[in-house]
């Protein structure tokens, strides 16, 4: 047998290593190509066990964390308080906003602690709960805290445990005397049961006097104990024998003191952990069915006045004293004070606990009064799905907990329950989370499941705001993996929904009531569409344009900007939303510079991107949204300045912007093939032109004379705005040669050797630069200087004309525009009916129309009547506009934007002779 590894196995069998290293690349890529962030937001549950430190929540923040949530059940306010800290460290350090949700404990009940992490129970076993004692519990026995679960429990009742996983069948109460002495008989148990704080006394001291030993040196603080041991006086011993006596007798007090014990039957081998939570099943007598079915009522009752509720003054109606023994109170004393922690410690969100009727939201909204803090409603229960319209109604969002419902309700029923409640939470505009479950296999293991991979992707594609991790993050082992993983699961099911045309909008909107808001939310959905933005950026006080356009799926991101921090964090559990704050949202257009400026870093946007922008026409008031806008900022540059590409001829102006901008052709004349790289190249001898603009810029050209330079007319040629110089030395030769002139060109900033970026204002100072250095030459003829500007270079020199005191003798204008706004509708017709907004967010507009008039230089103006990039009517409307008695037109009928010379070159340079001649008469 060959010892040679097979080839074939080894390509396709990968180790984790490489498989997660593939995973990277691939998230990376798809991230670039597809998508440019998450839609679907992750919440991680933390507690103070695992979450010890800042850098602890940072690294699974880093992982794709947008948000954390803490259980009061498990967590201490101490650790709320850690966490609100932490997140403004986080929020400083990341630059954005991170929303912490708190979970009321309420009235759900759990087993206490047990021997091990995991006790095997067999079928038909008796299993027994103590009532409030404190006890570590084993295979016979365990303590549950809540005294109140004996109104609750009956014989036959069905105990459930975790979620299901562990189900017990009452068969009798007894004291826990007779407990015990069972317990001894049959399993050799002491004269007590064993203590659960004895246990963990002694496990946390094992635990703590191992970190001590190992930190310490033989000569340090341990001695310094001992030695103070040793020194105790006989006073000291007296007084700890005395109180040793008083806790002996408080030991036998106690012994005397019994407890109620359930006793029931376990119906299924199963495993039990520590601290799961508990249920109750058992048939319902005419009674309290009678009460259930009362209180159904009543809620349906209050719905009426939900629509116009006053939660400071609305008072829920008091049970009736003969449903007593049914009454469940919601909200526990420590919820009261859990809540006030939450307040003192501005967190986000309030999540109430098993809540069943409209009435347990509104209770909580009392508590916390005036303070904009949201609540959210957690659905686990039958009542709750019953009641579900009601509550989703007063409440600001809901939580889908998935594990408890399995109990209440058949497993293969769950799924279209769920799925009709995303689908009323999405449709009433309602921010929708789900929990329990989601990718519980990598709790131990590095691998999910392929069924929870599958039911992921299936929630996101229902709409879903947000998954919480519970357990995955709070004890699991690779918290941060799991985050990563769920992070690419949704990134690529988001894709492949967002690559399709969305077919269902007329759906969507369908259900919305025609007011002005909602005008703005469909107009500004349908153009993300139709323009394929990139980006929809909102202005909002409250959050409710931007939670509106959230919930109709638009195809991009969505930017909230606000000035209320609690607002900018609570969207931020929305999908697709981000949010940014500022002190202020006077001064839109400003506003808009910084936020793009951190986009355009940090690469989320890209050239040719469009981003529309709502906002009120009163800045800074609420409710006030009536402006829509489609921004052209950040491409601007990219689309007038485009000094990458070949200039040319018959070449449309996407395929410039294209060929210049993706495919990244040479900005420098020394990039290109010989041939065309300077004069020297057509046999023309020139000479380097070095100059300094007004800011500091250098700026570089050529200048290519006659023998006897003083003798001819020179002409400063402003380029348009596509390509390097050195792309135009045809052009410059025919120019040079056949117009008998001497000729300068020098590039502008941003293009060919060239210094600095291409901008309105920078070019327009590149413009006074370089008529003062020709009118400084002693070498020319000052008295004969023209200048000839094509496309942009026309505008650059109505500009130079109309506005710089220099005397130029003749102005020659070739296939330029009336102004950037003008060419916007040309080239991106459907932007047309926005012009008055548009006009306002443009940055580099060259207003040539505005100019015109104001040259009293002659002019000749050359327009192709086949030019496909500025319409030949644009050069129309500036001669009409012109005010100059020597002004002429040029007309070339099979000419384009850039071939106009190469038609008839003679013909072509016979005129601006012509012109020059006319001129200098």
């Amino acid at each position: 047998m060959s010892n040679k590894p097979n080839k074939k196995l080894s390509n396709s069998i990968k180790s984790r290593g490489e498989l997660l290293e593939y995973e990277n690349e691939y998230y990376d890529n798809l991230s670039k190509k597809i998508m440019r962030s998450r839609r679907t937001k992750i919440i991680a549950t933390v507690n103070q066990n695992n979450y010890k430190s800042y850098e602890q929540l940072r690294e699974i923040y880093k992982a794709g964390l947008n948000s954390f949530l803490v259980n009061m059940a498990y967590c201490s306010t101490k650790f709320v308080s850690n966490v609100s800290q932490w997140r403004q460290r986080l929020e400083d350090e990341f630059k954005t906003k991170v929303p912490i949700i708190c979970v009321l404990k309420g009235n759900l009940i759990r087993i206490g602690q047990l021997k091990q992490p995991e006790i095997y129970l067999k079928q038909g076993q008796e299993y027994r709960f103590i009532i409030k004692k404190k006890i570590i519990g084993d295979s016979n026995i365990c303590t549950i805290s809540d005294q109140n679960i004996m109104k609750k429990i009956g014989i036959g009742a069905k105990i459930i445990i975790d979620y299901g996983q562990v189900a017990l069948t009452v068969l009798k109460q007894e004291k826990s005397d007779k407990t015990l002495q069972i317990l001894q008989q049959k399993y050799g148990y002491g004269e007590e049961f064993p203590k659960e704080q004895q246990s963990k006394n002694k496990s946390q001291n094992l635990i703590v006097q191992q970190m001590y030993l190992n930190s310490c040196s033989s000569t340090s603080e341990s001695e310094i104990y001992t030695q103070k041991q040793v020194n105790l006086s006989q006073e000291d011993v007296e007084t700890e024998n005395k109180f040793a006596e008083k806790f002996k007798q408080l030991r036998k007090n106690s012994k005397e003191k019994t407890y109620e014990v359930i006793v029931c039957q376990v119906d299924g081998d199963c495993i039990i952990k520590s601290y799961k939570p508990i249920f109750i099943y058992k048939n319902r007598d005419e009674t309290e069915q009678l009460f259930y079915e009362e209180k159904r009522k009543r809620t349906q009752n209050n719905n009426k006045m939900f629509k116009s509720i006053d939660y400071q003054n609305l008072q829920v109606d008091k049970q009736s004293e003969e449903y007593d023994d049914f009454f469940e109170q919601i909200i526990q004393p420590k919820d009261i004070y859990d809540i006030n922690n939450a307040l003192n410690n501005e967190l986000d969100c309030i999540c109430v606990s098993n809540v069943q009727t409209a009435e347990d939201i509104i209770n909580v909204k009392n508590i916390i009064g005036s303070k904009s803090i949201k609540v959210i409603a957690k659905i686990q229960n039958l009542e709750a799905i019953q009641n579900f319209d009601e509550i989703m109604h007063v409440c600001d969002g809901i939580l889908i907990a998935r594990g408890y419902l399995t109990i209440h309700i058949p497993v293969e029923k769950l799924h279209f329950i769920q799925k009709q409640m995303i689908q009323k939470c999405n449709s009433k505009l309602k921010p929708v989370l789900v929990s329990c479950n989601i990718l519980d296999s990598m709790v131990s293991s590095l691998l999910p499941s392929t069924c929870e991979v599958s039911e992921i992707s299936n929630l996101v594609s229902d709409h879903i705001d947000g998954f919480i991790l519970s357990g995955e993050t709070s004890y699991g082992m690779y918290p941060i993996q799991t985050i990563q993983t769920l992070s690419r699961t949704c990134m690529e099911t988001e894709a492949r929904q967002i690559s399709k045309n969305n077919f269902q909008m007329n759906n969507l909107f369908s259900g919305i009531p025609p007011t002005l808001i909602n005008c703005i939310v469909k107009c500004t959905l349908q153009a993300a569409y139709n323009i394929q933005a990139s980006l929809i950026m909102v202005f909002t006080s409250s959050g409710s344009t931007a939670l509106k356009i959230s919930k109709l799926r638009p195809p991009c991101p969505i930017i909230a900007v606000t000035i209320n921090n609690k607002v900018a964090r609570y969207i931020n559990l929305v999908s697709s939303i981000r949010s940014f704050t500022f002190n202020s949202l006077e001064g839109t257009l400003n506003l808009i510079d910084q936020i793009l400026d951190d986009f355009k870093e940090q690469e989320t946007i890209k050239i040719g991107d469009f981003i529309i922008i709502t906002s009120g026409e009163v800045e800074n008031l609420s409710g006030t949204t009536n402006n829509l806008k489609i921004f052209l900022y950040y491409f601007q540059n990219n689309i007038l300045y485009l000094p990458g590409f070949q200039n040319y001829p018959n070449t449309s102006y996407i395929q410039k912007i294209y060929f210049s901008v993706i495919q990244g052709l040479p900005k420098s004349q020394d990039e290109n093939p010989e041939g065309s790289r300077n004069p020297k190249d057509v046999n023309i001898d020139y000479e380097d032109i070095n100059i300094q603009a007004s800011d500091g810029i250098k700026l570089h050209g050529w200048i290519c004379k006659k023998q006897n330079s003083l003798q001819h007319p020179t002409v400063v040629y402003f380029h348009e705005n596509a390509g390097n110089i050195g792309t135009r030395i045809y052009y410059l030769q025919k120019y040079y040669e056949l117009a008998d002139i001497n000729i300068i060109l020098i590039a502008y900033r941003g293009y060919s050797k060239s210094q600095g970026t291409p901008n309105e204002e920078g070019i327009k100072k590149d413009s006074k630069a370089i008529l003062e250095h020709v009118f400084s030459r002693k070498d020319l003829d000052t008295k004969r200087i023209f200048i000839h500007g094509r496309s942009l270079g026309g505008a650059v020199s109505i500009y130079a004309a109309s506005q710089l005191n220099y005397n130029i003798k003749g102005i020659i204008l070739e296939n330029t525009f009336t102004s950037i706004a003008d060419m916007v509708d040309c080239i991106f017709p459907f932007l047309k009916y926005i012009k008055q907004l548009k006009y306002r967010l443009i940055k580099n507009k060259w207003e040539s129309i505005k100019l015109i008039d104001q040259i009293k230089n002659p002019i000749l103006f050359i327009s192709s009547m086949k030019d496909q990039i500025v319409p030949p009517f644009q050069m129309s409307i500036l001669y009409e506009k012109c005010k100059t008695k020597a002004k002429y037109i040029y007309k070339i009928e099979e000419g384009d934007h850039n071939d106009n010379w190469t038609i008839d070159p003679y013909s072509y340079f016979q005129e601006i002779q012509q012109f020059m001649k006319k001129c200098n008469n």
